[in-house]
């Protein structure tokens, strides 16, 4: 889902920059992947050109919402285009009248004041969430206490020789587990027990009501060291399955080690522990392991390298229209990253300043890093667009208990 909103913004973009091609190939991808996605299907309507198309994705729009206004409006009108394309406009033999020239009055609307483009905001390396001066060395805000450092993987998707990794290490889990449970029972049965779990409380320090022989006979075939070594050995591979799948940081050079332990392990098994097959086997056995699990380290590096970079104060490379700084920045206000929250807000307010949600945003966000002046000029800017708006009305409580509370 993390890609399909990418591509989505990326194909908002290049709608938004014109770049019709490139914007009509994201969105099919996303529409594609999920027919859901009404912002997707009303973006494409604008950049494909036919009008058979315009109408297949508007169709589509209301299928999802049947009371879409804006839908049903262009439609209409894509219809209408349809229509004309097949009918005359005027009776046969008839001269074709003069246009009509109907001129369209637009409503005079209050225009959103420019934000302005040298104040406090517009140095980088104020903190992104309470807007403290910061040096460009500082890793966490002096003030907030926030990292200033986000670590991104090099690969974000798992490699082909990770699932490789993970699947031989659950056949590894398999084998200790089943391996563990097949000797303890089967050699059991050769020495004339039947069951071996009633001695399962002797390797926990209990007592045991079984003849003494037995009791015997199975802490002989099966001691203590081997029972919980087989224990500790199936915990550490499981512990080590999960390490690979979530993809700590530097959980593959614990792969490695693994892998030159069981080398190691092999090797010296081989040269001085040979006498029996069953052991022969076994050395063998840890060599292949361990030989297969370091060639497949060798190829997983990138899986769990990771690339850090500074947060800085600036708007996000790309986005220029409306919806991309909106969606910026919604995404920063619940981050909690006030200062980059700020920045999209105000510029996506210039654009398209009738949507009350940003707005709201913008004052909230001027109120929690305290500009509480500032939270005083959104709020009467945006009252110019909303009347009566429950959330402007509970902000400017707000904002009026905050500023009374100030000593």
């Amino acid at each position: 889902m993390r890609n399909l909103k990418e591509k989505l913004n990326q194909g908002i973009a290049a709608a938004e920059a014109n770049r019709k091609q490139e914007a009509r190939a994201l969105l099919t991808e996303v529409v594609e992947a999920d027919q859901t996605q009404v912002v997707a299907w009303l973006w494409l309507y604008k950049v494909v050109d036919s009008l058979e198309e315009k109408a297949i994705c508007l169709e589509n729009v209301l299928t999802l919402e049947p009371d879409n206004d804006y839908a049903q409006k262009r439609l209409a009108r894509v219809k209408a285009q349809q229509e004309s394309l097949f009918s005359s406009p005027y009776a046969p033999g008839a001269e074709e009248p003069p246009p009509a020239v109907v001129p369209i009055i637009k409503p005079e609307l209050p225009v959103a004041a420019e934000y302005p483009h040298e104040d406090e905001f517009d140095n980088e390396l104020l903190c992104p969430y309470c807007v403290a001066l910061t040096q460009r060395e500082d890793r966490i805000c002096p003030n907030c206490k926030r990292s200033l450092i986000v670590k991104t993987r090099v690969r974000e998707e798992r490699t082909a020789w990770l699932w490789r990794g993970f699947f031989l290490q659950i056949a590894v889990c398999i084998f200790l587990i089943g391996f563990g449970a097949s000797y303890f029972t089967l050699v059991g049965k050769f020495n004339g027990i039947r069951s071996p779990v009633p001695f399962l409380p002797l390797y926990f320090g209990q007592s045991v009501d079984q003849p003494e022989h037995l009791t015997q006979t199975i802490l002989e075939i099966f001691p203590l060291w081997a029972f919980w070594g087989l224990i500790g050995a199936s915990l550490y591979s499981i512990i080590l399955l999960i390490l690979l799948y979530v993809r700590i940081p530097y959980g593959n050079v614990l792969y490695l080690v693994n892998a030159t332990i069981l080398l190691g392990l092999g090797i010296v098994g081989i040269l001085f522990y040979y006498d029996s097959w069953v052991a022969i086997g076994t050395w063998v056995f840890a060599l292949l392991l361990g030989g297969t699990q370091m060639f497949i380290t060798l190829n997983l590096w990138n899986d769990f390298t990771f690339k850090e970079r500074r947060i800085i104060l600036r708007i996000d490379r790309g986005v220029k229209g409306y919806s991309s700084l909106a969606i910026s920045g919604r995404n920063y206000f619940e981050l909690g990253m006030w200062g980059l929250a700020i920045i999209h807000l105000r510029r996506a307010i210039v654009k398209k300043s009738d949507n009350p949600a940003n707005h709201e945003r913008l004052v909230t966000a001027y109120i929690k890093i305290n500009r509480y002046d500032l939270a005083d000029k959104a709020l009467q800017e945006a009252e110019k667009f909303t009347v009566n708006s429950t959330e402007l009305n509970s902000l400017q409580r707000e904002l009026a208990t905050v500023r009374k509370d100030k000593p």
